[in-house]
Formats: C-alpha cells, structure tokens, sequence
C-alpha cells in the first residue's frame, strides 16, 4: 500500500510537539487526529493530511473580503490584513491596533482605513508624520476643505477617498490595497502534498521611451529700410524743386521716407505679436511634454513594481490562502527585491533619464552574496529574500540547500518547512542558494569576512542600506524587511505545496555510523555491561580511516586537550556529538563528567544533555555566564588539587575513585567566544595549563581557527582536528599543513588529525546513530526533537536499510542504567537558580548562588542593619520585603505602603505591626514617621538593650513615597526618613527600602550599607552602580537580585502568605499609629463625639467656648450637634434664618441659660442677631460653640469668632494651609485626607488629629483592621 510521509505538530508543554508521520498515501487530518489521540476534532475531518499540519488545525481564518491591506515596503514589509465591507481597520505601532506595523517613523495609531459603500476612505488619526499619496495619475486627493493641488507625492488630506491604483506612504512603510484576489490554486494531492501546476504571468519589457521638448520660437526678423528707398526720394526732389523752381516739390519727398518709417514700425509691431503667440503655444507644448514624461515615468512604475513586487507578491499570492499567483514566475531567474531606491527611468526628456524616487531594487540570487549588518536586520532582509524568491519559483527551478550537519538554529526554522530547502548532499535542479556558504547566502555580522567578490548588502538600520557589487556604484537603498512571526505563517503555508513529487533525498554515502563501530545498546544491561568491561578507557572510535578501519582517538593518550575546526557543513558538530556519545558509550557517570558550552545556541550538543554524565550545557554565554562558568571550573580544579594533596597523589592517573572523574568539556564556537568574552579564553588557557595533571579535557571546535589560536593555546593543545576549512590559513593554524581547506565540499565528515608532531592522518568521521535500522508500520508516528530533526528524517530515504540518525533512545537507556547501579556524575557546577524558589526553611529569605563553592548559600537577615531593594515594577520588590520579614523573625513594624503592593498580605497581619500607612493618608504618614523619629531618639537616650526587639521601618517604593509625601510640610516627611536612616541602625530601628534607579545614587544610597538590585529598565545602571559586567546577568526574572557589594547573585523565596506568623516580639511596645477611619466604626461606644490620637481613641468633649471652622461641606454643622449633644441644658441653635427675627431671639436669650449653637457665625457678622448673642454670653457666659466658614474666620475682627477664638480652644476641618491655625493663634498641621469631619482639635495650643463621627451610627457598618500588637 502507498505511503506518505510528513512532518506535523501538535500542541505540547510549553512548546509545540514535532512529529513525523507515516501514513497510507490518501491519509486525513480526521484519521491524524483518531491516531494521535487528539482532543479537538479538525475544521475538516476530511481534509488530505498534508506536511506541515498544525493539530489541532487551522484557526478560523479571516473574514471572506475581496480588499487586503498590504504593508508592501518598510521595516516590517507583508504585514497585511483584511478589509471586508463595512469594516474600518486602524494602521499603527500600538499592539492594540488591527494592523501592527513594526515602523519607528509610526504613530501608535497612525490612520484608520474604511471599506464604505462608496469606495475605500482614508482618515489620518493625528500622527506625527503625516500621510503622503503616490497615484499613478498625478493627482493625490485633496481635502474636503481645500482644493489645492499636490504633487505626486504630498502630504494627505486628514480625511480623503483611496484613488484608484494609489499608495500610501506612512512613516517608512507603504501601503497598497489588494482589489482583486487571485482565483485560489489549484492541483492534486500526491504523498502528502498538493502539486500545483504553476500559472506563469505574462511579463510586460519596460520599454525605453524618448521624448523631446518642442524647440523654443525663434523671433521673425525685421529689416531695417533701406538708406537708397528714402535718399533717393528726397534727391529727385531736390533737384525738381531746382529745376522747377518750385519749393514745395520738397513736400513730396519727404512723403516716401515717412511712409517707409510707417510700414517698418508696422512689421516690427507684427513681429512681436507672432513671438508671443509663439511663445505661449510652446510653453503648452512645453508642459504636454513634461506631462507625458512625467505620465510615462509613473506608468513605468507601476509596471516595475507588478515585476517586482517585493513582499507584496508572497502576501497575495498565500494569505489568507494560497492562490493562483503562488510561482507565478516559473522559468525566470530567482529575482527578488531587496528594497526601495533611487533608479533611473528608461523615460527621457531631451536625452536626460528621469529618476525614480522609490523604485524597486532588484537582485539576482543567483549569483552569491553576503548580508552584513546587525542580526536582527540581516536575518529580516534574509527572510525577506528567501521568502521572495520560494513564491516567485517553484520548488523544481529552485534548491534553497542546507548542511544537514550544521542546521541552522530555531530562529531559521522557516527554511525547514519552506519546499525548495534540501540538504546539500542531495542531487538538486535549477538554481541552488547554499545557506551560510561562500557561493551562495551568507549572513555575516563582519564585512571583513564576506569573500572577495561577492555582492554584499550592508545593512545600517531598518531605513538605511547599501548594495555593493563588484564594479560598480554603491547603491543606498530603503531595505525591505519581513517579521519572523509573518515569515513562518508564509513558510508553514507553502510547507504542503509543490509542483512535483517529493521523494525522499539520499542520505550522504560513505560515512559510517557509531553503532556500526560499537555496541549499540537496545537495553539498560547492555549499558551496564559496556560500562563494566575491564577494558574500558577513553579510547573511542571517532570513525574510519581510508581503509575502513576504526579509528580510535585517546584523550588520555592523545590529548588531553583537543581543536576540532570546520567551515559550515563540514561535519564538525557530528564530530563532537560522536565523541561525547563514544565516551558516554564506554565509561559511566562515576568515572566522566560532562560540560557542554554550545556557543550555537544549543543546536550542536543539545541532545547530549540528556546524557546522565552531562552536569550542565550553556548555550549564548553572556560575559555573567561566562564569569560563572570559569569560577566553577577554577572551584572544582582547587578541589581535584585538594583531592589529590589529601591521597598524596601527584596525578590522577595515580589516584582512581568516583570524587576524581574525567571531566570533559566541550566549547562549540570558541572563536565568536573569544571575541566577545576574550578574558573566558584566557581563562581556558589557564585551566588547559594546569588540567591535564587533574583529569580535565578540553575539546575547543570552531568554524574559522586563523587569529584565535594563540600560542599558549597551541601549546596545550597536542590533538588537533580539521575538517573542510575556508582556507588554507585555517588549515595551517590547526594540522599546520594547507591540505584541510582541500577536502572535497561534499564529503563532510572528511578530516585530518594530527598529534603532536606527527604527519596528518585522514579519517572519516561516524555519524551518530545505531548500526540496526528501526522497522516501520502503516500508521508510524515519530516524536523528533524539533523542526530540524524533523527535516532530516524527511529528506533521509525511508527503506528498511537505513538507521535512523541522533541519539535517539540512547540517553533515557544510559539514565536507566545509571539510575538502576546508582550512579551519578559528579556536578562540576550547581545548575543556576531556579526562577521560583518556594520557602523550605524558616529565617530564609533568599537564596545564593556561590559558584566558588560549587553550591548554594541560604541567606538570612536579622533586621540589624538597613537593607535596600532596588527594581522596576514588577522586578519583585515586594515580594523581597515580605521575605525579608518573614525571615527576621519577631520585630516591631511600621510600614509605609504608598503602592499598595503589601495591603492584602500576610504582613498587614503581622503581630507586630505598630503603623500603616496607604497612599491616600500623607498627614499620617508625616506622623508615622515623627514617631519613629521620636523612638529613636529615646532609645538613643536610654543607651542599648540587647533584649529589645529590632523596629523595622518599611518603605516598599521610595520613588512613590516621594511623589506622594516628598513634598508635604517643605519636604518633612523626607526630612524624617533619612534622620532615621542616618541614626536609626544605632538604636535598633532599621529600614527596609524599595524603590527605583534612583536608590542607587545619592543621600539614600550613601545610607544602605546593603542594597541589592532585581531586574532594571536599563542594565546599564548596576554599572552606574559599580558592577562589572561579569556581575551583570542578562537573565533576570522576577526575584532575581544581585547584591552591589560584591556582585552576590540570589534568587528571593517565595513566602508562604498564609504560613505561620512570628510571635510577638519581646520587650515594650513602641507606640501605635493607627490612622483615623473615614466613617464610624461599629465598635466605637454609644456618645462618642470624635476619634484622635496616635491610636485613633475615643475622646472627651472640649470644654466650650469652641470655635468650629471649615470649609463648606467639611462637616461643620455635623460637628456642632455632635458636640452641643454631649453638652447638659437644653440648646438654642442659631444661624442665618434667625435674622428675621432679632427681636425674637434677644427675648429667648434673656432667660436662656443652656448651651448657645451658632452655626454660618460669618453670615451674622455685624447683625443684631450677633450683637443679642454677644450680650447674652458677656451676662451669662454659658456654653458657647460658633461655626464658621474657615476662609471667613481668617479675616474676622471683631464679633463672634474672635471673641471665641481667644480662647485658643477649637476645631478646625479640613486645613489646607498651616496659616488657617491663626485664628486660634497656631500652626496647623495639614496633609490630611479631604473627609467630612477629618480635622485638628486645638486645646492650649495642642494639636490633635480627630475624625468626627456622625450622630448615629449607620445600621450595618464594616471596619478596616488597624495595626495591632500589644
């Protein structure tokens, strides 16, 4: 039965799953997904499994519209979405819009684009930069209030209709609108791919065009009269006039020489009339000309970019679904655009080409060529290219080849699916494009590295290029990028396409396998078998020499350190696989450890960390990495040092047990590590020094050898290997001998080795994998480690003769029996912190990584000394104070929580929280802060205890705490917390203080003599701060936290919140601040007029006369009956409406002898109604309380307030300034919260804050817990 084979994926943990499926040749997603189990059934269960499936399958796709907006240049080039009638999409940077363009020159929403039912219309959206047309006819639209004209490329209109054929330029990029979509394509289903006939377009020449401006008039020639037509007139009559004797004959001739003046200014007047309208005729000829140039030239353009289109054909031709145009260029050269520039026209005007200002360029990818520049913009351009140049040809006129030694690293996964990409020992048609070799597409960060000769594209940014060929002018030009998320949505699109059978490429002959040249285990007995044989060592066989024999290699003999060197599909990855795995092969955990630095982003030796001998791999080292890599392995060479001095052993070869194993570590990419960390490689040269003695192996592989193998490493380095080399300097700095960089291209695995003096010997190295072949079934599902190993099982031939390449099931049988015998490698490094570490043990509250130890640090804080937290928003900052608290065990606590991060925590219930503070309540943080003041300076005072508890002062956000109390009372907050920060350590009061970058400079960085720092916007501050970069890691998630100090590195625990708490903490009680409620609390007794204090008590009714002043609506009134309620006697209230009647009121005054409630006193300021009061108090001085409006109160003089504001006894609500004390003859202080009743009571010159309650508590009532204690 017929049989396909394909690659799909399929959702997994944290990452998609990569399976490669045999299945009968007319499998449905439907039958895939009853195979795999599959939850979700497909859109289709009868839709051809095709390669490159996505279970669960397609996601509802766009909605079905005939327009699509097309980003077709600009940085983020192919960005597209759809636009169906009635729609209105939005184009900008900002996340939140409908069509995301990456463009710095962008506003973060930039112009809004309607499909109404009179055509598409446009509407800028306030940018910054504006909107600018390009319209094929010369005329941009004009704005509904303006009718002037524009030029082919102005400024838009705020608000315009799209013309036919127009694009948009916004920012960098340029917008096209797609009118009419393909017909969808069209082909047959055949080994899990549809074959697609290619509808080739016809191709339009641009055609060169001359046109000519009309020659300028030439003004018509007057001549002058002649001297004979008028002398002789005048002689003939002369002479009559003599003859005759007649005068007057003088007349008559004079005649002639006045008509011919006449009719010669005649003709000069005529001539000038002819110019003109000689003139005028020629300036319009002039301008139809220039017009039809012009014309000519934008028709030109149009027809350049339906050539070219860039990004724009990729676009339409796959999304939202594939269509006819998908290679519609068959049987053309691999032709793509690279961007925007500056061309000439094939349109002349009087021999002179016009210039287009934005034309496409194009470029031949046949030929080679290198793209320089930043990664990020080489790999965009690149995508960009290949991606251009997949839809333009299929996959039979076009080889995109690709090592399958050395695949390119995840972020390339793109070249996996696309149909042209085959290994490069494959047999290939039409035009090839070698990823990352010099006859073909190079991506090169230096372009002192680009071969001689090749075209080169040097990348500057996301708007500047320039193209560099060979002879020719330099061409700067506008590069078109594509986004890595675009890029494979485009690739997994063509994925399942192609224009012929897909059968299987060969896999590359002549290389033996390891299995072949060892026992390939099938179980954990034959691993412990193998690694319990007498005769084990590190000789394994690295593969064959030229007559098939096994080559061994030695390290112990050979080495002890070795330099593997190989260009790009060389074989130099293999080779490192096939030795660790040799090794692994024949020795066990207890007698090799591993340490794999792969350099290439984990792509070479990330399957040999499955092995049990590997105790890390590090990938990308950062110089923070790195610095921990090199003081681990100088830690464990101090400890084989030790070993060794503790047994009396000079070497380890005289001292054999499981605390001295060989430890072998491998460094893929040495040379870009050299360049970047150059103190790492000294630091290697180092350790090669004094490892051999100690049992350490180094294994250095790189690409390009010349410049980086120094002399001391050469010296230490007695192996060394090189495969295909670029050229013979290379060859030459590692076999010392040019014949490397003469081995045959597609042989890889072909090398040279040589030890120590010795003459090159040629050997071929095995590929990893078994001897045996895997058997296959009708229905075979093959889970593969990524997209790459998926896209070499494909392109291997699927017949029962061949082995299935990796380690495959090789590292979960050396764990099994590593894990049945117990045995274990001896870590050489602890793994780095964990992003999360949970609270394991009490009085922790951080744990730190000591590469020097070879282990971990628990540590722990006392509360004896200040300690800062410095980070950005969510960098973990809170999360550190409540560790902090957690581990400091009983403390009194005051806690200043401007961000509110701890409310709701386990540390608002802590049992010895004496004050809290919010955001909203600056009055009470002023006095949490002079009470903690004032506890310092008493117990400075009383000199030390050391039975007394620590206080603890938390201020979780300095920066909030200034933007919220910096500048209340002329800076008095601030003022309080350095004082305590200054003197507080002393007297046992310490701060724990969080904030921003601002920590690390200044007063309050002088004050820490602890900070540690999380996670910044800019990295570059911990430098500001006097890290070294080593100290800096680039990885930081939130909790990590590197103490300025000395570079400490530690991960903050995770306290338990709903975990015990300490016990109260022993000795005396510091005060209790407890800030005043904003309503009345149930639990207040029956009576009580006000809450003030520091504890937020009841308290006595003042003694009357009482001034109450406030602002409207600050509770004046509601003060007055609460008070005139406690007072005994009936009372009189009076206010505004007891105007009316004066004489009322002095009668009921006469006999009243009870409390007097005058309420609005400032509205009866000099009234009679004022005087009658102010009689009866000079005659009864009976209970007396006045309120007042408090501005009012200021600028009274005489009458009621002032008469009780002598007394110095009042309430004040609601003060805005110190200076609204006056009228009781004090300072007020101010900063409380804008709440009805919330005030300062003044007795004798006392301030209290108090909070008025209502007269009646309302019926149901919640209260917020206030800091306890005892």
């Amino acid at each position: 039965m017929a049989s396909m084979r394909v690659h799909v994926t399929a959702p997994g943990r944290g990452r998609p799953r990569h399976l490669v499926v045999t299945a009968p040749a007319h499998a449905t997603t439907g039958e895939l997904h009853a195979v795999l189990g599959a939850e979700e059934a497909p859109a289709d269960p009868s839709a051809p499994l095709r390669h490159g499936y996505a279970v669960p399958g397609p996601m509802a796709g766009e909605p079905a519209s005939a327009v699509r907006l097309v980003v077709s240049a600009g940085p983020d080039a192919g960005a597209s979405v759809s636009l169906p009638a009635g729609r209105a999409v939005t184009v900008g940077r900002a996340p939140s819009c409908d069509l995301v363009v990456h463009d710095e020159a962008l506003s973060r929403a930039h112009v809004q684009v309607r499909h109404e039912r009179s055509g598409v219309v446009v509407e800028d959206l306030g940018s910054t930069n504006g909107l600018r047309w390009e319209c094929p006819d010369a005329h941009p639209p004009e704005d509904h209030d303006s009718k002037d004209q524009q030029d082919e490329v102005g400024p838009a209109v705020s608000t315009a209709p799209w013309p036919p054929g127009a694009t948009l330029e916004v920012g960098s990029s340029r917008l096209v609108l797609v009118l009419e979509p393909l017909p969808p394509v069209s082909g047959h289903e055949e080994e899990g791919r549809l074959v697609v006939t290619p509808w080739p377009r016809p191709r339009v020449p641009v055609e060169e065009r001359r046109l000519a401006s009309p020659a300028p008039p030439v003004p018509r020639e007057v001549p002058r009269p002649s001297v004979w037509a008028w002398t002789l007139p005048l002689v003939a009559a002369g002479l009559l006039a003599a003859v005759l004797r007649t005068p007057t004959m003088l007349l008559f001739g004079l005649m002639a020489p006045a008509m011919l003046l006449g009719h010669h200014l005649g003709e000069r007047r005529s001539a000038r009339l002819d110019h003109r309208t000689a003139t005028d005729r020629h300036r319009r000829a002039l301008a139809d000309v220039r017009a039809a140039a012009e014309q000519a030239r934008r028709d030109e353009l149009v027809r350049l970019r339906s050539a070219h289109p860039g990004l724009l054909g990729p676009v339409s031709a796959l999304l939202p679904r594939p269509t006819a145009g998908l290679w519609s260029d068959a049987g053309g050269p691999p032709v793509t655009v690279l961007g925007e520039a500056t061309a000439l026209s094939q349109v002349s005007l009087d021999a002179t080409p016009l210039r287009h200002p934005t034309a496409p360029l194009p470029l031949d990818l046949s030929t080679p060529l290198a793209v320089v520049g930043p990664r990020p913009l080489r790999d965009a351009l690149a995508r960009s290219l290949l991606l251009q140049v997949a839809c333009r040809l299929p996959p039979s006129e076009l080889s995109i080849t690709v090592d399958p030694d050395a695949t390119p690293t995840d972020s390339w996964d793109l070249l996996a699916w696309l149909p042209h990409t085959r290994p490069s020992t494959a047999d290939v048609t039409g035009t090839t494009i070698a990823w990352q070799r010099p006859d073909g597409l190079l991506l090169l960060d230096d372009v002192t590295e680009a071969p001689a000769g090749t075209t080169q594209v040097l990348l500057g940014d996301a708007r500047t290029a320039v193209l560099r060929r060979p002879g020719r002018d330099d061409v700067r030009f506008r590069p078109t990028l594509l986004g890595l998320p675009l890029a494979r949505r485009l690739a997994r699109t063509l994925a399942g396409l192609t224009d012929r059978a897909q059968g299987p490429a060969a896999a590359p002959s002549g290389a033996s396998r390891l299995g072949d040249l060892l026992p390939w285990p099938t179980t954990p007995e034959d691993v412990r078998r193998a690694w319990a044989s007498p005769s084990r060592s590190l000789a394994v066989p690295l593969g064959t020499d030229e007559h098939g024999t096994p080559f061994l290699v030695d390290l112990a003999r050979d080495g002890p350190h070795a330099l593997v060197a190989g260009t790009t599909g060389s074989g130099k990855s293999e080779l490192l696989r096939t030795l660790v795995t040799g090794l692994a092969l024949r020795l066990p955990p207890s007698e090799l450890s591993l340490l794999l630095l792969d350099y290439k982003g984990g792509s070479s030796l990330g399957e040999c960390a499955a092995l049990p001998h590997t105790t890390g791999l590090v990938t990308d080292l950062d110089p923070h990495l790195a610095e921990r890599v090199l003081v681990s392995l100088r830690a464990e060479l101090h400890r084989r040092e030790a070993v060794l001095a503790r047994v009396g052993a000079r070497d380890v070869r005289d001292h054999a047990g499981p605390d001295l194993p060989r430890l072998l570590v491998v460094i893929d990419e040495f040379r870009v590590l050299a360049e970047e960390l150059p103190d790492f490689l000294g630091g290697l040269v180092r350790l090669a020094a004094v490892g051999r003695s100690l049992g350490v192996h180094l294994v250095l592989a790189t690409q390009r050898p010349a410049g980086v193998v120094s002399a001391d490493l050469r010296a230490n380095v007695n192996l060394r290997i090189a495969l295909r080399v670029r050229d013979t300097a290379d060859s030459l700095d590692v076999v010392e001998v040019p014949d490397a960089a003469a081995l045959p291209e597609h042989s890889p695995g072909l090398a040279l080795l040589r030890t120590g003096s010795g003459a090159p010997r040629q050997v071929r190295v095995a590929r990893v994998g078994p001897g045996a072949p895997p058997t296959r079934a009708e229905w075979e599902v093959d889970e593969v480690d990524g997209v790459w190993s998926g896209w070499r099982a494909l392109h291997r031939p699927p017949a029962a003769d061949v082995a299935e390449d990796g380690l495959g099931e090789l590292p979960r049988l050396l764990a099994d029996a590593a894990a049945g015998e117990g045995l274990a490698a001896r870590p050489v490094w602890q793994a780095p912190l964990p992003d999360v570490i949970p609270l394991d043990t009490p009085g922790v509250w951080a744990v730190a990584d000591r590469p020097d130890q070879q282990g971990r640090e628990e540590l722990r804080w006392d509360a004896r000394s200040h300690l800062g937290v410095v980070g950005a928003a969510r960098s973990g900052r809170t999360t550190a104070v409540r560790a902090l608290l957690s581990a400091a065990g009983p403390v009194w606590l005051f806690v200043l929580d401007p961000a509110r991060g701890l409310e709701g925590t386990e540390v608002a219930r802590h049992p010895g929280l004496r004050g809290w503070v919010g955001p909203s309540d600056p009055a009470h943080a002023v006095r949490v802060l002079e009470v903690v003041d004032d506890l310092v300076s008493a117990r400075l005072t009383a000199g030390p205890d050391p039975d007394r508890a620590p206080v603890v002062l938390v201020v979780d956000g300095w920066d909030r705490f200034l933007d919220a109390y910096g500048e209340l009372r002329h800076g008095r907050a601030r003022e309080l917390a350095l004082r305590v920060l200054r003197d507080g350590a002393a007297a046992g009061v310490v701060v724990l203080l969080t904030g921003d970058r601002s920590l690390l400079l200044g007063a309050v960085a002088a004050g820490l003599p602890e900070t540690w720092a999380l996670a910044l916007h800019q990295p570059d501050d911990l430098a500001l701060a006097g890290l070294r970069s080593s100290q800096i890691p680039r990885h930081q998630p939130p909790g990590r936290a590197v103490r300025l100090r000395d570079g400490l590195l530690a991960q903050v625990v995770l306290p338990a919140g709903d975990g015990p708490q300490p016990g109260p903490p022993p000795g005396t009680a510091p005060p209790r601040v407890v800030s005043l409620p904003a309503s009345r609390p149930s639990d207040v007794p029956p009576g009580t007029w006000a809450l003030g204090g520091d504890e937020a008590e009841p308290l006595p009714a003042p003694r009357p006369p009482l001034l109450v002043a406030g602002p409207p609506g600050s509770g004046v009134s509601t003060a007055l009956a609460s008070l005139a309620r406690l007072l005994p006697g009936p009372g009189l209230r009076i206010d505004a409406t007891s105007l009316g009647a004066p004489d009322d009121l002095a009668r009921r005054l006469e006999d009243h002898d009870g409390p007097v409630v005058v309420d609005d006193a400032h509205l009866l300021a000099g009234s009679p109604v004022e005087d009658a009061v102010l009689a009866w108090a000079a005659r009864a001085s009976g209970p007396l309380l006045v309120g007042v409006e408090l501005e009012a109160a200021g600028s009274a003089f005489r009458g009621l307030v002032p008469l009780v504001g002598r007394h110095r006894r009042g309430l004040v609500l609601s003060p805005s300034t110190p200076t609204h004390g006056g009228v009781l003859g004090v300072r007020l202080p101010v900063g409380d919260r804008p709440v009805p009743g919330r005030g300062v009571l003044v007795e004798a010159g006392r301030c209290t804050r108090v909070q008025v309650l209502p007269l009646s508590p309302p019926a149901s009532e919640s209260t917020a817990p206030s800091p306890g204690g005892p």
